[in-house]
């Protein structure tokens, strides 16, 4: 500290709910004027945890309001809030728009064979081969064992290949099985008119994959 050119300091420590947060100091004071500053500090340190801790605390709520806690990917919540947003974008904002609706094929015989464990694992393993393809801030589960992805800027080419390559990756996977539609949508104000289509689509795929495994078949929900 001398070698600092720091002469004297008082330091206190910035905490929340027994968290330490950071340090606070002042150096190089007039020592006639020590109490204060510790007086001063011990207040300021008081208040700015506090105001952090609160900060955090709703970091972390909305993060859980956002959040899918199973797979870690955005849930339904966030999906619709992202979708009003786009659908009322006036600025032309939002341009090209991919959406892919995805379905784990035959998720509830896991279920009710192999117990809900192996149904959630086969459920993260689903969104980890999502990872490999999309960014993780366009992947939400939009429910139970569907998932929705919704990629800015994209051309029909370029959203077939990562299509493509989904069906590819989900295969490295024991029992993952995906059913896939896709639809594109020019401006933003057309994405629920997408959604649907590739909801459609994805529906259609499901539809052949049962047909070709009719022992896995399941009541389709609509």
């Amino acid at each position: 500290m001398k070698a600092a050119k720091i002469n004297n300091i008082v330091l206190f420590p910035l905490k929340s709910h027994n968290r330490l947060l950071a340090y606070m100091w002042v150096i190089n004071f007039d020592p006639e004027y020590t109490v204060k500053i510790k007086e001063t500090l011990e207040l300021a340190t008081f208040i700015l945890g506090s105001e952090l801790g609160n900060h955090i605390m709703f970091d972390r709520l909305r993060v859980l309001s956002s959040k899918d806690m199973l797979t870690g990917v955005f849930n339904r919540n966030e999906m619709n809030n992202y979708v009003d947003m786009v659908s009322t974008d006036t600025n032309g904002w939002y341009k090209n728009l991919g959406v892919v609706f995805i379905d784990l094929n035959g998720l509830k015989v896991v279920n009710d064979e192999k117990g809900h464990d192996a149904g959630d694992k086969l459920l993260r393993d689903a969104t980890n081969a999502l990872r490999e393809v999309f960014s993780e801030e366009m992947i939400f589960r939009a429910g139970g064992d569907e998932f929705t992805i919704i990629v800015e800027d994209t051309t029909p080419e370029d959203l077939k290949l990562q299509v493509e390559k989904t069906k590819e990756v989900s295969r490295k996977y024991d029992h993952l099985s995906l059913a896939i539609g896709y639809s594109l949508a020019d401006e933003g104000s057309d994405i629920r008119k997408a959604l649907h289509e590739a909801d459609e689509n994805m529906f259609k795929d499901k539809h052949e994959y049962y047909m070709a495994h009719p022992e896995l078949k399941e009541r389709v929900k609509r």
